[in-house]
C-alpha cells in the first residue's frame, strides 16, 4: 500500500512538473492535457484521473508554484516593520520586499498577468497575491492613519509592470527599490529619502 501510494504521488508531481514547464514554454490557454501526458510520459487518462479537470491542475501548479517564489503575506508585518518607527522607513522595507518577490517570481507573474483574463484560476492566484500586498501596502502606512488614495498611490507605483517596465529600461536590479521608494514618497507629498549612500 505505501509503494502504490508512493507511485500515487510521484505520478502526480510528474504531472504537475510537466504541466509548469510547458506552462513556461507555451503559455497556459496553449497547453493541452495531451500536451500534458506527453510530457509526464503517462497516458491521458491518467492525467484525468489525477485532474478530472484542467482547472484542477491549474489549482495546483498555482499552489506549487506560489510555494516556490514565496509571496509576501500581511502575516509577515510584524516581522518586516519590527523597529522601523517612521513611515520612510517602513516604506523602503516594504518597497525592498516587493521588489524582492518580484525578482523571485518574475516569470510566474509575467506569464500570469498575460493570460488572467482567460484562465479563472490564474486571476484567483493573482487576485490574492494583490490583496497580500495592498495590506502590506496598507501596514507601511499605518503609522500615519493614511486615506484610502495614499494607499492605492503606492500600490499602483509598486506595481509588478511599474517594476518590469524599469528593469527593461536599463534600471538595474539594485536601483529599481530605490527609485520606486523616491517616487512613492514624492506622490504622498515629500521630498523622499535619498538615494542610499547620498551623503546630500
Amino acid at each position: 500500500m505505501r509503494k502504490r501510494a508512493q507511485a500515487f504521488e510521484d505520478t502526480r508531481d510528474r504531472i504537475i512538473r510537466a504541466t509548469l514547464e510547458l506552462h513556461g514554454e507555451q503559455g497556459v490557454v496553449a497547453t493541452s492535457q495531451t500536451d500534458i501526458a506527453a510530457r509526464a510520459g503517462v497516458a491521458p487518462a491518467t492525467v484525468y484521473r489525477h485532474f478530472p479537470t484542467l482547472g484542477l491542475l491549474f489549482r495546483a501548479c498555482g499552489a506549487r508554484v506560489l510555494t516556490a517564489v514565496r509571496p509576501p503575506q500581511p502575516e509577515d508585518a510584524d516581522r518586516l516593520f519590527k523597529g522601523l518607527n517612521t513611515t520612510p522607513q517602513r516604506l523602503r522595507r516594504f518597497v525592498d520586499e516587493v521588489c524582492d518577490f518580484y525578482v523571485r517570481a518574475f516569470h510566474p507573474l509575467h506569464g500570469s498577468r498575460q493570460e488572467r483574463d482567460r484562465v479563472p484560476e490564474l486571476d484567483d492566484a493573482m487576485r490574492q497575491v494583490e490583496a497580500a500586498l495592498e495590506a502590506l501596502a496598507r501596514e507601511a502606512l499605518a503609522l500615519e492613519r493614511p486615506p484610502e488614495r495614499q494607499v492605492q498611490l503606492v500600490v499602483a507605483l509598486t506595481d509588478f509592470d511599474v517594476w518590469r517596465s524599469l528593469r527593461g529600461h536599463g534600471v538595474s536590479q539594485e536601483e529599481a527599490p530605490q527609485i520606486l521608494t523616491r517616487l512613492v514618497e514624492c506622490a504622498l507629498g515629500g521630498r523622499g529619502p535619498q538615494p542610499r549612500g547620498s551623503t546630500r
